[in-house]
């Protein structure tokens, strides 16, 4: 499956639902995000278009048992809602969270090993106007420690 592939799939699942349901809760105000994190934080938005779709590829190193990516809304209290969608790219397993408005998501949750892990970053259909986000990607070992890698921007729609 290419890219191009998984990111048509992972925008149909987000249009069309695909048995998954967004699951609010568990969330803290963007202020509230430790300076002092010691996770990857990447920092871009989505543009102008009703349909913007941002995916992340991570690739988790040797060792990781859980990779986790959560969504900060960086907009103005408008109405509008991002959501993650964490894939493991060679099952294909997902993950969905989506962030109140101002807020950042719970962590979307995958158990798995090495390889990679897509992060589909994406808003509200219906919205027009560009919108600044962060997302904390992790990937993790069975102590929950932080293991290293570097988040790459693989599509931006």
């Amino acid at each position: 499956m290419t890219l191009k592939h998984l990111c048509a799939c992972a925008v149909a699942v987000l249009v069309f639902g695909g048995g998954i349901a967004p699951q609010l809760g568990a969330e803290e105000p963007i202020g509230a995000r430790a300076a002092a994190e010691d996770v990857n934080i990447v920092f871009e938005d989505l543009g102008t278009t009703q349909t913007g779709v941002d995916v992340w590829k991570m690739a988790c190193p040797s060792g990781t048992a859980k990779v986790s990516a959560d969504v900060g809304d960086q907009g103005v209290v408008d109405g509008r809602r991002l959501t993650v969608t964490l894939v493991r790219a060679s099952t294909g397993k997902t993950s969905l969270k989506t962030a109140g408005d101002g807020a950042i998501s719970a962590p979307a949750t995958l158990s798995g090993g090495s390889g990679t892990y897509y992060v589909v970053i994406s808003k509200t259909i219906g919205y027009s106007t560009k919108v600044g986000y962060d997302s904390a990607q992790r990937c993790l070992n069975s102590a929950g420690a932080d293991l290293p890698f570097s988040p790459v921007l693989a599509q931006d729609f």
